[in-house]
């Protein structure tokens, strides 16, 4: 379920055919303000149906992040998988991925106890991070522990961890969470809530081949997923504060064009003068 009214999507549907939605987390919130701790009330993008873990899983979308998140751990995207206790404070089992200023992180959540292992995807740092589409899939083997990470068509990450496969083990058969732009968590910096704009989420119950996920990351060729589609998936838009917003955008030109330019956003002082 989406923000806007289903007759209004349908009518702007016809309109472009090459049309997609889009859910921009935070968009309301204030440039000076990029962090909503310590009173954090996430604004989240959920997927909240069961799902069997699969030995092999890939997951692909794109987003478009407005600004760095956080003082102590900048962070631009972040995604979150598992199983959510009833409080909706931390999930028991399952993982994050994040777009860390430092480079991507994956963190696996060891079922039966609070310990988070953490496996640096590469160093790899985009040239242009903010209010640029990034196309991206990630995929995991939990039998051979390989996990793969494609950014934008190009191979970023693809090594082994023996962390995988001893946690996938400890698994429950299923997992009833997906969440974009948030992470839940109870302990270190808290919850996590970016002001960014997602589409096109796709999950599939493999692990694509080097072509596929280029094909993705390149908008050549986009394959629904057979675990979770953006098209047909029951979505909802979590949005307490009333900080997020849905748009209509056009996939060829303004999602998957080539964009070679960002933003920084500079502050400087300013003295008001009330009797000028």
């Amino acid at each position: 379920m989406f923000l806007k009214p289903r007759f209004l999507l349908t009518l702007l549907e016809c309109l472009s055919v090459d049309a997609i939605r889009t859910v921009y987390l935070n968009s309301k919130l204030p440039l000076d303000q990029v962090d909503c701790i310590p009173d954090c009330k996430p604004e989240c993008l959920h997927f909240k149906e069961k799902i069997e873990w699969k030995p092999q899983m890939s997951i692909c979308y794109r987003y478009r992040g407005r600004s760095w998140t956080g003082e102590a751990y900048p962070y631009l995207d972040t995604l979150q998988i598992g199983n959510m206790k009833s409080d909706f404070s931390e999930i028991e089992e399952g993982f994050f991925y994040t777009t860390f200023q430092s480079g991507p992180w994956l963190a696996l959540t060891v079922p039966g106890t609070r310990t988070l292992e953490w496996v640096a995807l590469s160093s790899y740092k985009d040239p242009f991070p903010l209010m640029n589409w990034k196309h991206q899939c990630l995929s995991f083997d939990f039998t051979t522990g390989l996990v793969e990470l494609y950014l934008n068509g190009e191979k970023v990450y693809g090594e082994t961890s023996s962390k995988l496969p001893a946690i996938y083990s400890k698994l429950s058969g299923s997992f009833n969470y997906t969440g974009l732009g948030c992470s839940y968590r109870s302990e270190s910096i808290g919850s996590m809530s970016a002001p960014v704009e997602y589409t096109d989420l796709q999950m599939y119950g493999t692990k694509l081949s080097q072509e596929e996920m280029i094909k993705y990351t390149t908008c050549t060729n986009i394959q629904s997923g057979d675990l979770i589609s953006w098209e047909a998936g029951s979505w909802e838009v979590e949005s307490p504060r009333s900080l997020s917003t849905e748009h209509l955008r056009n996939l060829d030109t303004d999602v998957c064009g080539h964009n070679n330019e960002s933003i920084i956003f500079i502050p400087f002082s300013v003295t008001y003068d009330p009797g000028a």
